[in-house]
């Protein structure tokens, strides 16, 4: 369905009696946390397992990252750093009773002695911990201070760390959200193994967009497109109830492929999309389709009109853009961040893969559309 304006500047009332008036979506959701969807991104990354693998000292290791249980809090909280950077670290001190000790208040008199010779057994105490994050590319950090009360933390997510070498009991951690700098150095360790794919083609970058929705379109109705008309029933019924209502939805992410009038063929995979951030629900797949929309030129009665010929159009929505190498490490689970939420992109419109128009999600009544936003002639 197609709804043409004329002034196409700003919503307007709607007329008495008339069709109900469209309205933006931009800002309709609250922002996410970046630091927290790329540290989700790096631990689910495969090339991380792939070089714990490969180190002889931590071949058996696994690094198990989630929320803590609710009400669960460590009794031991160990301060991290190195130059500008610091970050809190909590113990519990089940897992490490020799630190509930150094946590345990003295008196004011022998108070710095005693925080010194706690920083120093404290770092002995956790050297296998000081190493395992050297080898994920951190730098070397230091005890500052070891303290039995919890730290006055920003308004942040608590993600519990859980190290496990072969079956033993893990050493379990919890951690607000690491430093930029710290992320950046993990960022790099990781970049530096090479993936599956070759040297020079993991280096290539592989946009990714987003679908929304398909359906069959005339190619008299695309040629009529102009700046300022609302599609409406485009976007596929599940993904439009949940955008409409606020709500996480579910889509697919694929990343550019080869297109004939006949088949399509790129690599995908299904997503759950929840504000400026989507989870992956399975590792990327090749996979071909089949265009059963085209009439067939050898059939007799194949002689349709030119403006009647139905062509597949594409509703999507810029992700992100993303190394061969990276793209090839993606697991189920892992999280990205989109450059903005789905109600503040900007949408594209395709055929086969070449874009015929953009334009922006609108609510028109209850209904989600697409408003044109400019138009592309060959």
């Amino acid at each position: 369905m197609v709804a043409h304006a004329t002034d196409t500047s700003r919503p307007e009332a709607p007329a008495a009696g008339g069709p109900p008036a469209w309205s933006p979506l931009a800002g309709s959701l609250p922002r996410h946390a970046p630091d927290d969807a790329r540290l989700l991104k790096l631990t689910h990354d495969r090339r991380l397992a792939a070089l714990l693998r490969t180190l002889p000292a931590l071949e058996n290791t696994r690094l198990e990252l989630s929320s803590p249980a609710p009400g669960a809090r460590p009794r031991v909280w160990v301060l991290l750093g190195h130059a500008n950077d610091a970050g809190w670290l909590g113990l519990d001190d089940a897992t490490m009773p020799a630190l509930s000790s150094l946590a345990t208040p003295r008196r004011q008199g022998d108070a710095d002695a005693h925080a010194a010779l706690g920083r120093a057994i404290a770092s002995q105490l956790l050297s296998p911990l000081l190493a395992f994050l050297r080898t994920l590319g951190l730098p070397a950090l230091d005890v500052l201070a070891v303290s039995g009360t919890a730290p006055a933390l920003p308004a942040c997510t608590l993600w519990r760390l859980a190290l496990r070498q072969g079956e033993g009991r893990p050493l379990e951690a919890w951690f607000p959200t690491p430093p930029a700098g710290w992320l950046d150095a993990v960022a790099e360790r990781i970049a530096a193994c090479r993936g599956p794919t070759g040297l020079e083609t993991s280096r290539l970058c592989l946009p990714a967009w987003l679908v929304l929705g398909r359906q069959a379109q005339r190619i008299r109705t695309l040629s009529a497109l102009r700046s300022g008309d609302i599609l409406l029933h485009v976007i596929d019924p599940e993904p439009a109830r949940d955008i409409a209502a606020h709500a996480p939805f579910n889509a697919t992410l694929r990343w550019v492929g080869a297109a004939t009038p006949r088949t399509r063929r790129f690599l995908q995979a299904a997503v759950r999309v929840d504000g400026a951030q989507l989870t992956l629900q399975e590792a990327p797949r090749m996979t071909q389709e089949l265009n059963e929309d085209l009439p067939d030129p050898d059939a007799s009665d194949s002689a349709v009109p030119l403006d009647e010929v139905e062509l597949p159009l594409q509703i999507e929505v810029a992700a992100m853009a993303l190394a061969a190498a990276d793209v090839a490490a993606l697991q189920p689970g892992q999280v990205l961040t989109l450059p903005a939420t789905v109600r503040d992109a900007r949408v594209r419109l395709t055929v086969f893969g070449q874009q015929v128009a953009t334009g922006e999600l609108v609510c028109v009544g209850d209904h989600l559309g697409v408003r044109i936003r400019a138009t592309e002639r060959p």
